[in-house]
């Protein structure tokens, strides 16, 4: 799996990213107008010879397209999926940009240990964690405390699973007009955008601070909707099955970690 997306870090720029079955991959040091990338993803929609975008070398060749990193990995896409990931890429790209939701059918909750200079045997370690919220899209990233992270997951699964409110009323919005003006003023927008949803629409943050990010969550039937409404102001549709798969990798993951910590 190789397909290209964009990471919002406003509202009309960001940082191109493959994101690949292991990891997703940063494609330039500074953030580019999304409009540029757009330009990209439109010409590689009908690729016609070899090219260079964004550090990557992409070969049509064949029945497949070979994407080449600077480091010399590379990746075969059959050229039918490479141009549908592109299309679908253009599209989820456009929804955001209209605060329209995207549909995704697969989600990845991935946690990064702080860099070589912190010391594990530190309290602060704790707080300099990274999460990366990413599948069809690359939606998130951002530092986090772990502790507050896990903790934060389990109440999300609970409210998933088992449609459980939070006992912290602050969490629960029934009328998204009651919201303070603000960042999370543009939870009326894409809700009004998303529709049909309907409250109660439940806040969590996932333990994330630097930068913040405040997650407003409505289950309907089989399909959660996650409204995340700080930064690019993205609206996602998912299913159940999908985000609580997604929700229970990252628990077990996470606590592995803490564990990890505590021996």
């Amino acid at each position: 799996m190789a397909h290209l997306s964009f990471y919002f870090t406003a509202e009309e720029e960001g940082f191109p990213v493959l994101i690949t079955a292991d990891e997703p991959i940063f494609l330039t040091d500074e953030p580019v107008p999304v409009q540029e990338f757009m330009e990209v993803l439109k010409m590689l929609a009908e690729l016609k010879a070899p090219g260079n975008f964004f550090r990557l070398k992409i070969v049509g060749n064949g029945g497949h397209v070979t994407i080449k990193l600077p480091d010399d990995r590379d990746f075969q896409v059959p050229i039918r999926e490479f141009t549908k990931n592109i299309q679908r890429t253009i599209e989820n790209i456009s929804s955001i940009m209209q605060k329209k939701p995207v549909k995704v059918e697969h989600l990845r909750f991935r946690l990064l240990r702080p860099g070589e200079f912190w010391n594990e045997s530190d309290e602060s370690y704790l707080n300099e964690y990274d999460v990366e919220i990413y599948g069809d899209i690359y939606i998130l990233n951002a530092t986090i405390n772990l502790k507050n992270y896990i903790d934060d997951l389990k109440k999300l699964k609970e409210f998933i699973e088992k449609e459980k409110l939070p006992k912290e009323e602050w969490r629960v919005v029934w009328d998204t007009a009651q919201l303070k003006p603000g960042l999370e003023k543009a939870l009326s927008i894409l809700v009004r955008l998303a529709s049909p949803t309907r409250p109660p629409f439940v806040r969590f943050t996932l333990g994330t601070y630097d930068p913040l990010e405040i997650i407003y969550v409505s289950s309907i039937g089989g399909m959660v909707v996650l409204f995340f409404v700080a930064w690019a102001k993205i609206t996602v549709k998912v299913s159940k099955g999908v985000l609580l798969k997604a929700l229970d990798e990252a628990i077990i993951n996470a606590e592995r970690e803490l564990e990890r910590l505590k021996a």
